[in-house]
């Protein structure tokens, strides 16, 4: 999946924000929401705030590039240039090979990005959702397996991961979590747990990004799994700085457009210094059969 430039001018530069740097500063990262509905993916964004973090597997930083939109050059919030810092990449939908064959198509060869200690795998999905034989030999393994038996060390856990990661930048990582609400729907915490779980992670990250799934029936039903999923939402919605809401079209199927991205505004200020100002504003994107064909952002109305 080889994400195309006109992606890249839509979030590079734009949305994502200059990462915190050493922890003494003391202060949480900023949060980027990505909501998706139960009909839609959302892993192709998250691959690709990933990529821009860390760069390609050449060393190339693509985090920044001078064709971003709103003109901003070469030069991110805050004034840095072309910055790197590592990724901590925790999913609980999607066990490790899966990410290492996307990663793969994408042109980042994840094995070696873990050896050179600039990428972290933390498996929330083979010991906790389903327990799932081990790797093979010759494969690579994620770092760390969180089990339920062990969530109240979770945290205690990915700290020490975090702090085996490369040191060559001063900037803390950005960490990426896939399908938070598994874990009340797992029954693992109650929604406060799971929204001081996120504070913990903020602490360790440089820029969190976290992504939730769910369609406007469960948000709005009346069970209390609904009620504690819509509580989620509009919490996790309140601390973010930015939101990214990815659905199917409305219309249902088009040859050449896969669905809608809309990029609003969350309940953090933005535009501060520490966070891009958000232009909000709706788009159509496409990913191709496998996502083999490369992924394309572009405006309404164009292909």
């Amino acid at each position: 999946m080889s994400i195309s430039s006109d992606l890249l001018r839509v979030f590079d530069g734009k949305y994502l924000p200059v990462p915190a740097a050493s922890p003494d500063q003391g202060d949480d990262s900023q949060l980027l929401l990505i909501t998706a509905s139960l009909e839609t993916n959302a892993s192709w964004l998250l691959q690709h705030f990933a990529r821009s973090c860390i760069g390609n597997s050449t060393g190339r930083s693509i985090g920044r590039r001078a064709d971003s939109l709103g003109g901003g050059g070469e030069t991110g919030a805050g004034g840095d240039r072309h910055w790197r810092a590592p990724v901590v990449f925790l999913s609980f939908v999607q066990e490790f090979q899966f990410y290492a064959r996307s990663f793969k198509k994408t042109g980042v060869d994840v094995s070696s990005l873990i050896q050179k200690k600039s990428f972290l795998y933390i498996d929330g999905f083979s010991k906790l959702v389903c327990d799932l034989p081990p790797a093979a030999a010759s494969e690579s393994r994620p770092e760390l397996y969180l089990r339920a038996e062990n969530k109240d060390k979770w945290i205690q856990q990915i700290a020490n991961a975090v702090a085996g990661l490369s040191k060559t930048t001063s900037y803390r990582p950005m960490v990426i979590v896939e399908g938070i609400e598994m874990l009340h729907v797992l029954g693992i915490w109650p929604v406060q747990e799971i929204l001081d779980f996120v504070s913990d992670l903020q602490e360790i990250a440089g820029i969190s990004v976290i992504s939730v799934s769910g369609s406007n029936a469960v948000l709005r039903g009346a069970t209390s799994l609904s009620q504690g999923q819509e509580a989620l939402f509009f919490s996790l919605l309140n601390r973010a700085s930015a939101v990214f809401s990815i659905r199917s079209l409305d219309s249902g199927y088009a040859k050449d457009v896969t669905g809608v991205i809309r990029i609003t505004k969350g309940g953090q200020p933005s535009g501060d210094g520490k966070a891009p100002s958000i232009d909000e504003g709706e788009y159509h994107y496409f990913v191709g059969e496998g996502n083999l064909s490369g992924v394309r952002v572009f405006e309404k109305g164009h292909s």
